[in-house]
C-alpha cells in the first residue's frame, strides 16, 4: 500500500521513530537524568524489559526498564487520549505476569515486584497542556474517593516551547522534536517525501540526530512519512467527522426538539405550552440529536474502513484513539456492524 509518496506504507510496522531512538541505551539514560534530576552515567545500569513481542490492541508498549530495582513504562502519543492509564494497566499487568512467571501466587512469601512509574511523552498538533496527571480513577462510572485500584500517568508535552527546560537536558529529545519540527514546517509547503528528504539532510548536516539519521536514513524516512501520514490522516478524519455529526445531530435534534415541544405545548395549554415546550424540545432534542449524531458518525467510519479492507483489530483501535471510547466500547460498535 503506498500513500502517493512514492514510499509504501507497512500498516503492520510495529516500530516508531521515538522508541527506535530511545531504546538505546545511552539515549534512554539521558531521558531518565532529565526527567528525575539526575546524573548516571553508565547506561549498563538500566534493563530493557519491553514486551518485544506483545502487542495489546494494536498498539505496542514504547519502551519498558528497571532502573535501580524501579520499572519505568513510557509511551510516546502523536494524539490526545485520557485513556492511558487503562492501557498502561494492561502493560504493566503483563510485564509483571512475565517477571514473575516462574513464582507461585500461592506461595506464603512475598513475591517482590519493583515499583513502576509511568510517563506519556506527547507532541502532538492539538494543543495541549505542558504537564498533566492522568489517573485510572478518572475513568471510573462509580462515585466517591475511595478507590481501591488506581494507576496514575504522568503526561509530559514535548513540543517546542512547552517543556523546554527538559529539552535542554536531553539533547536526543530535543534533536527528535527539532527534526519533527523541520518535518511538520516543510511537509505544508512541499510533498511530504520531499518535506522529509530535505529535514533528515539538513538534521544531519546541522548535528541535529546525525548519527541516529545517517546510520539509518531509510528507516527514519520510511517511519517519518507513515507516522506523519497517519497522523494527518487521523487528525482531517476526525474533523470532517465531528462536522457530519454535529449538523446531523442539530438537525435531528430541531426535528426532535419540535416534536418534544409540541406535544409538551399540548399539556401546558396551547400558546404557553408553545413557548415553554418548544424551548424545552429542542435542549432536550439537540442533546439526544447530537448523540445519536455521534453514533452515525462512528458507524460510518467503520463502514468507511470496513469498505477499505481494513482489518477488525486496526479498526478497534482506530475508533477507540478517535472517539477517546474505551476497547471494549469501540469493539462492541465494530462488532454490531461487523
Amino acid at each position: 500500500m503506498e500513500n502517493g509518496t512514492g514510499f509504501p506504507v507497512r500498516r503492520d510496522y510495529k516500530d516508531a521513530l521515538f522508541r527506535m531512538i530511545f531504546k538505546e541505551k545511552e539515549n534512554l539514560l539521558s531521558l531518565f537524568n532529565a526527567l528525575y534530576g539526575t546524573d548516571y552515567t553508565d547506561p549498563e545500569l538500566i534493563e530493557i524489559v519491553t514486551l518485544e513481542n506483545a502487542i495489546y490492541r494494536n498498539m505496542k508498549n514504547d519502551i519498558a526498564f528497571v532502573m535501580n530495582g524501579e520499572l519505568y513504562m513510557y509511551e510516546h502519543q502523536s494524539t490526545i487520549s485520557p485513556n492511558m492509564p487503562e492501557r498502561f494497566l494492561q502493560y504493566v499487568t503483563k510485564e509483571f505476569a512475565k517477571m514473575t512467571a516462574r513464582k507461585s501466587t500461592y506461595s506464603t512469601r512475598k513475591i517482590k515486584i519493583p515499583k513502576p512509574h509511568f510517563v506519556v511523552f506527547y507532541n502532538g498538533t492539538e494543543e495541549d497542556s505542558a504537564n498533566e496527571i492522568l489517573q485510572l480513577s478518572d475513568l471510573y462510572t462509580g462515585i466517591g474517593d475511595d478507590n481501591e485500584l488506581d494507576l496514575k500517568v504522568r503526561k509530559v508535552n514535548i513540543n517546542l516551547g512547552k517543556n523546554d527546560d527538559l529539552l535542554s537536558k536531553c539533547k536526543p529529545l530535543s534533536d527528535y522534536m527539532q527534526y519533527i519540527s523541520k518535518v511538520r514546517t516543510k511537509a505544508e509547503t512541499m510533498k511530504l517525501s520531499q518535506a522529509v528528504g530535505q529535514a533528515v539532510n539538513e538534521s544531519i548536516s546541522e548535528g541535529i540526530l546525525s548519527d541516529f539519521l545517517t546510520k539509518y536514513k531509510a528507516e527514519a524516512i520510511e517511519m517519518s512519512i507513515f507516522e506523519y501520514d497517519e497522523e494527518k490522516e487521523l487528525r482531517l478524519l476526525k474533523e470532517e467527522i465531528r462536522e457530519i455529526a454535529i449538523e446531523e445531530g442539530i438537525e435531528e435534534g430541531l426535528k426532535k426538539g419540535k416534536e418534544l415541544g409540541l406535544q409538551k405545548g399540548k399539556e401546558l395549554g396551547l400558546k404557553k405550552g408553545r413557548e415553554l415546550g418548544l424551548q424545552k424540545g429542542k435542549e432536550l432534542g439537540l442533546q439526544k440529536g447530537k448523540e445519536l449524531g455521534l453514533q452515525q458518525a462512528i458507524t460510518m467510519c467503520i463502514e468507511y474502513q470496513l469498505k477499505q479492507g481494513t482489518v477488525k483489530e486496526d479498526i478497534i483501535a482506530l475508533i477507540q484513539k478517535m472517539f477517546n471510547l474505551t476497547f471494549d466500547m469501540a469493539k462492541e460498535m465494530v462488532l454490531s456492524i461487523i
